[in-house]
């Protein structure tokens, strides 16, 4: 990661190094080291000033959820995903609607919300690391309940 950050650096090559800025942020997320990371998506969103793109998403994604486990106003910290979320939608970008999901269930203790994503994940690993990363004593359901008002008794 060091030679790529320091290539696209000594280049000029400002999409390429936000997004080597981003990807070190997420490592950083992993380990806890929310200053570390919310140093590393600040320097990132300064290589994309005023740019509309993927990549501006996934450090807003990325910085609001440093913010919510890093900072103490859980209303707006969650407010402030959940707008990343909402820009995704627009955009269709499902993965990027799928991991706002998996963090505020996460920040939230919310199990249902994490069903709703866990069931909705067509990817084995992906639902792996996230029962991981999440409680270790819950399992999920075997189904979820999209629309409720949908139920008919």
């Amino acid at each position: 990661m060091k030679i790529i950050l320091n290539e696209s650096e000594q280049n000029n090559w400002k999409l390429i190094h936000a997004n080597a800025l981003e990807v070190s942020a997420q490592l950083a997320v992993n380990e806890n080291d929310w200053a570390e990371a919310q140093q590393l998506l600040n320097t990132a969103k300064s290589f994309l000033k005023g740019q509309q793109n993927s990549s501006s998403l996934f450090i807003q994604k990325w910085l609001a959820i440093v913010q919510m486990f890093n900072g103490n106003n859980k209303v707006n910290s969650t407010l402030k995903l959940q707008g990343v979320r909402e820009q995704a939608i627009k955009n269709r970008h499902w993965e990027t609607v799928r991991e706002c999901d998996l963090y505020i269930a996460k920040y939230l203790n919310d199990f249902n919300l994490l069903n709703k994503v866990y069931l909705g994940t067509p990817y084995r690993e992906y639902r792996k690391s996230m029962l991981e990363s999440f409680q270790k004593n819950k399992n999920p359901k075997e189904n979820f309940c999209w629309n409720p008002s949908l139920i008919i008794d």
